[in-house]
């Protein structure tokens, strides 16, 4: 199968805007799956150097030639003129595939209500109860193959602090009880490579998340979850009712209900760590079997009834080619008669 990717890099493209730690890994999902060839245009760069991005969705509708594209609107105020307008995804005369995130946030419902109506599948990243498009489904852009590491690092927690002080509050009560800590993440604070992120969730026996959504304060279910299942650490996340709807608490993963509980859980799990890797290993055999890179393109292709043979080519490539050489054998025929 061919994909073509119209998708940002963020922090490769902006400076000092931070790489965004979902979208261009999604590529890398594909590339795990091993079923076709992927062909990326980045949206961030063509509006930063002013190429004409019709001529190059043109170029490669006629040279790649995708069997579908797969686009990922950025919902950023400040970036969304980057953005591709939601009628030119219909050029490439393939199915198209609209990735979207941070989908509890109003302001990115909006922007992506747009681009599901220029969709054939809504891929929500999120988890939200009120999903956007009308054909959808809610999955993560994940990595799968982790290399066992050892749990160097006790705790971790990887994101932004400022502008969420539930997040603050909550580092700072641990870090007053005694638990220390490897704290980074954030643009503006102390930005990293998802390269570095994956680094330090792999050597993470236990890792935190926090549900709430800046401002709002609504519960959502992000990619960060499955790529800590997929390193293999115990996830401790607030509890909320989004994150039971995929995993299995006190078995995936671990939950607490206020913060002298969350002191009590990452203690408990710190004096018995063998619980902890436990907790660990369960949940990244969930996420393989369910969320994993080759589950992600399978459903995938499935809801778009498309499918992949072992050669990476679809049923309707091979359908087309038949057709093509018997059309090719007939005319050769009639030549000779």
């Amino acid at each position: 199968m061919k994909a073509l990717f119209v998708t940002h890099k963020w922090g490769d493209a902006v400076h000092c805007t931070g790489e965004s730690v979902v979208i261009p890994h999604l590529i890398d999902t594909f590339q795990e799956w091993g079923k076709g060839d992927a062909f990326v245009i980045w949206t961030d760069e063509i509006y930063h150097t002013k190429k004409d991005i019709g001529v190059l969705l043109n170029e490669a509708k006629n040279n790649f030639r995708p069997d579908v594209v797969v686009f990922t609107p950025i919902p950023a105020d400040h970036l969304i003129p980057q953005n591709v307008p939601p009628e030119q995804m219909r050029i490439l005369g393939c199915p198209v595939i609209s990735v979207f995130f941070d989908l509890a946030d109003s302001r990115a419902r909006m922007l992506s209500e747009k681009y599901a109506q220029a969709s054939d599948l809504s891929i929500n990243v999120d988890g939200d109860e009120d999903p956007v498009g009308g054909n959808y489904l809610s999955l993560w852009a994940a990595r799968t193959r982790r290399v066992s590491t050892i749990k160097t690092i006790d705790v971790s927690f990887i994101g932004a602090r400022r502008n969420y002080p539930d997040r603050i509050k909550a580092l700072s009560y641990l870090e007053k009880a005694g638990v220390k800590i490897k704290i980074l993440g954030g643009r503006s604070e102390d930005p990293c490579t998802f390269h570095e992120y994956m680094q330090v969730l792999d050597q993470s026996l236990i890792t935190l998340n926090f549900s709430r959504t800046q401002g709002e304060g609504k519960s959502q279910i992000k990619a960060r979850v499955f790529e800590a299942l997929s390193a293999g650490c115990c996830l401790v996340e607030d509890e909320n009712p989004v994150t039971k709807r995929y995993l299995a608490p006190g078995v995936d993963y671990l939950t607490w209900s206020n913060l002298d509980n969350l002191v009590e859980v990452v203690q408990g799990l710190l004096a018995n760590r063998s619980r902890a890797l436990s907790i660990g290993q369960h949940g990244k055999s969930t996420f393989e079997s369910h969320y994993s890179s080759r589950c992600w393109w399978d459903r995938v292709l499935t809801k778009l009834n498309l499918v992949v043979d072992p050669s990476g080519k679809t049923k309707l490539q091979r359908i087309l080619r038949s057709c093509l050489r018997k059309l090719t054998c007939g005319l050769v025929q009639r030549n000779f008669r």
